[in-house]
């Protein structure tokens, strides 16, 4: 079965199978920025984006922690930005979701789509300081 499949067992329940969150990065808009900006100046900002994306999932799990729902749209289209400036597809994604989401106060859409947001930002973020490291 598929990751992201259901499977049914027996009494008619469904349960439903997580997939797996690929960071989903763009590798090409990296490649482009080396080649437009040089090493030096590629690496200085994509240093500056990735601490700007990580400074503003911190305050959007602020504002989560603190029920100002609505308050978090704009910080969601920054991280979308951001994540788009650096290849980070899936990121960028799940950022202008909660973007669209979060005005309406539905704490249960937004918690979701912002777990899903922070657990992108952790990993995708993880994958460009751990090839840096290298």
């Amino acid at each position: 079965m598929a990751p992201d499949e259901t499977a049914r067992p027996s009494g008619g329940v469904q349960l439903l199978v997580p997939r797996a969150d690929p960071a989903a990065i763009d590798r090409q808009v990296m490649i482009a920025l080396y080649e437009v900006l040089g090493e030096l100046e590629a690496e200085r900002q994509i240093a500056a984006t990735v601490e700007a994306i990580a400074l503003r999932l911190i305050d959007i799990r602020a504002l989560s922690q603190a029920g100002r729902l609505p308050d978090m749209a704009p910080l969601a289209l920054a991280v979308r930005v951001d994540a788009e400036r650096l290849g980070l597809v899936a990121l960028g994604r799940a950022a202008q979701v909660l973007a669209r989401c979060a005005p309406e106060g539905d704490a249960t859409a937004v918690l979701a789509v912002l777990s899903r947001l922070l657990r992108l930002g952790e990993q995708a973020l993880g994958e460009i300081l751990g090839r840096a490291g290298r």
